[in-house]
């Protein structure tokens, strides 16, 4: 009896490569043809078209790296189901890891500043002014969240993958 997998079929893949592909050309262009052409008033109204097209681009990206992610192979076996699973939980390991660094130190730079808020000794809580340094470290690395969210775990998953499946290709061919 076959196994059932919960995969697209292969087509899917290419329909995936041409979302994503469309969304890194088209929306770039038809921000600059909106500027061009004058059907945007960029003067009063960039700030909100920007975030309104970085998210249409989002959704694209997202929607491509899924087809993408969760379609079959030409040639599915199960060593390539051992591949995607084992390319899972490292991405998956991956993305954990992301946030449990970035959690930590914004729950520590958030005590830090509830402690300074309610007036607690800076003995107690900024030795060394390193509540200062926290806060500044927070700020700077808050990009450090979005590397756990779903769309960097199909990112991760992919690169993965397609490694391994790289690797496996490789020895096949020296094999031959």
């Amino acid at each position: 009896m076959k196994n059932k997998t919960f995969l697209f079929p292969h087509k899917f893949q290419k329909v995936g490569c041409w979302i994503l592909l469309l969304s890194f050309i088209g929306i770039p262009v038809s921000l600059f043809f909106c500027n061009v052409l004058g059907l945007i008033d960029f003067k009063n109204s960039f700030a909100i078209t920007i975030r309104i097209l970085a998210g249409l681009m989002a959704i694209f990206l997202s929607i491509g790296l899924f087809l993408i992610a969760f379609s079959q192979e030409r040639f599915e076996d199960e060593y390539i189901g051992a591949i995607r699973k084992k390319s899972i939980i490292i991405s998956t390991i991956i993305g954990f890891c992301c946030y449990l660094i970035y959690s930590t130190i914004a729950s520590i730079g958030g005590a830090c500043m509830v402690a300074e808020a309610f007036g607690v000794s800076g003995n107690i809580v900024d030795p060394d002014g390193f509540k200062m340094m926290l806060s500044d470290f927070c700020q700077k690395y808050k990009w450090l969240e979005n590397f756990s969210g779903v769309f960097y775990m199909f990112i991760y998953y992919e690169v993965i993958f397609r490694i391994n499946l790289h690797k496996l290709n490789k020895s096949v061919n020296n094999a031959e």
